[in-house]
């Protein structure tokens, strides 16, 4: 199959099974994307020029499949990739949560890789080394800013494993306010964690990432409480992947602020466009994006409010 390599102008051959998330007709051709949440919205928010990960959908493991993925890590210089699962069945949402494999530990999940379930596999990221990540409420009259600190993930928000860290409720703009500068005036509350819940949530996060080394990559997994020789064990998991998760929380800096609220806004002012042009309608729905160290602002997911605040 001939498809267009994903942030690039040269054209490939791809397996089967293999589609690039630049090609969405394709996709639709083999996949019925309306029943795939989580690849639906990548896709939308991609042809809308937010800033994603490049990748592929594939709906079946094959040798050819991951001969081609090697190689194209190989030509990027990735050492992992960023998967994520998605499928129309709600108990493989359950079961399963995304992961950073590398091409080895990726070939092992070939079992997993069962229909109707599908992985979206995109360029290399850390869940466990990453930035600040922020989920966006579009709530009727305000944004609700969710935040959450380096070496956790917007996975920790959504599945409840943590509280936010920091939050902002930002006034909605009107749709003829064409400003998209983040002023203190925008800002209706500003809550940043006390230290001892934040350590708290620290000790959580240690007790998720003890759980997924012990479960396996790929395996949804709740947190445990951890004896000194197995928080030193994550401790020393986290050094090998040159992470660490601070004892304190620093928050946001204005400068990133402003960069992921420059898109928030633009959302908002012009949601009519976005629904039109991009099937994007972000009145009570969520907005997932991470800072990663390597590519920057990346957007994850928009999804209905009530499968957050319901959590």
């Amino acid at each position: 199959m001939v498809e267009k390599e994903p942030n690039g102008n040269k054209i490939k051959t791809l397996p089967k099974f293999l589609y690039s998330l630049d090609t969405p007709q394709v996709i639709q051709k083999h996949l019925d994307t309306s029943k795939y949440s989580k690849l639906s919205s990548i896709i939308r928010l991609r042809s809308a020029g937010l800033p994603t990960l490049p990748g592929f959908v594939v709906n079946n493991l094959t040798q050819d499949v991951l001969s081609y993925l090697r190689d194209w890590n190989a030509k990027h210089k990735f050492e992992r990739f960023s998967l994520r699962f998605d499928s129309p069945n709600p108990e493989d949402h359950i079961k399963l949560q995304g992961s950073n494999p590398t091409i080895e530990e990726l070939a092992n999940m070939v079992p997993i890789f069962k229909p109707p379930l599908i992985g979206i596999v995109m360029a290399e990221n850390d869940r466990f080394n990453q930035m600040h990540s922020v989920l966006t409420l579009f709530s009727k009259d305000s944004l609700l800013l969710e935040i959450v600190g380096p070496g956790f993930d917007a996975a920790d928000l959504t599945r409840g494993n943590t509280s936010p860290h920091e939050s902002l409720k930002i006034y909605r703009k009107s749709t003829q306010d064409f400003s998209d500068k983040l002023s203190s005036s925008d800002i209706k509350s500003h809550y940043i964690i006390r230290t001892s819940d934040y350590l708290q949530s620290r000790n959580t996060r240690y007790g998720v990432i003890y759980a997924m080394l012990e479960k396996g990559l790929g395996i949804a997994v709740a947190s445990e409480i951890l004896t000194p020789k197995q928080l030193a064990h994550v401790d020393t998991f986290l050094r090998q992947r040159d992470a660490e998760i601070p004892n304190t929380y620093k928050t946001l800096d204005y400068e990133r602020l402003q960069k992921l609220y420059k898109y928030i806004v633009q959302l908002d002012t012009f949601r009519d466009y976005f629904r039109e042009q991009f099937r994007i309608d972000v009145q009570e729905k969520v907005l997932s994006a991470s800072f990663l160290k390597k590519h920057g602002l990346v957007f994850w997911d928009l999804y209905g409010a009530d499968k957050y605040t319901n959590k």
